[in-house]
């Protein structure tokens, strides 16, 4: 029996800003919240490649995975009795290989509605990652969405 569910997220850093996706309305966990694309790993796959497809699916974009720096987890409401009530998860820092922005290739289940590149915070980052403690940083708060500023 599946004990928890894994997932990776994609820190996509591109011209001074961060591939971002926000989850519409109908979400269940999350609605109107924005994040860094990422999913649930599927059976037999390998992780790259999980990730590669998580981001071209949300956002039309080819990625190089890089090196995890953060792992997490959080608790899910059960789909049904078996289920996992747990995700673990990693984010990892990600090179575009390419950077054009399509929402074609999303699954229904997604559950997004739009996606931007975000303008940075470059002062809020070069401290999360020079020492301070990365679980008292909420990455939410590390980027706004440019169109609306």
């Amino acid at each position: 029996m599946l004990t928890a569910y894994f997932a990776q997220k994609a820190f996509v850093l591109h011209n001074d800003s961060l591939l971002a996706v926000r989850r519409n309305a109908k979400d269940p966990h999350n609605p109107l919240r924005w994040e860094v694309p990422g999913g649930r790993l599927e059976a037999g796959e390998e992780l790259d490649h999980h990730l590669i497809r998580e981001v071209r699916e949300e956002t039309g974009i080819t990625i190089i995975p890089g090196e995890p720096f953060y792992l997490w987890k959080w608790n899910i409401k059960k789909k049904t009795a078996d289920a996992p009530d747990t995700i673990v998860a990693v984010a990892r820092f990600c090179t575009a290989q390419t950077t054009e922005l399509d929402s074609g290739g999303r699954m229904d289940d997604d559950d997004l509605d739009l996606m931007a590149c975000c303008e940075l915070y470059y002062d809020t980052i070069e401290l999360s990652l020079n020492g301070m403690a990365m679980e008292s940083i909420d990455f939410r708060f590390l980027f706004a969405y440019s169109a609306g500023r």
